[in-house]
């Protein structure tokens, strides 16, 4: 996931799910980015 257009430090994009045993992950940075891959019930960040 990646925030392609630049505003994700004042409109932050929150990935909903289990990734990494935890719960979401933000992207609270402009162009931030998180790779992640996925078994079928959670999600892992690569």
């Amino acid at each position: 996931m990646k925030d392609e257009g630049g505003n994700a430090g004042t409109n932050n994009i929150t990935v909903v799910g289990t990734i990494d045993g935890g719960t979401n992950h933000t992207i609270n940075v402009n162009y931030g980015t998180v790779s992640l891959i996925g078994d079928g019930s959670a999600w892992f960040k690569v």
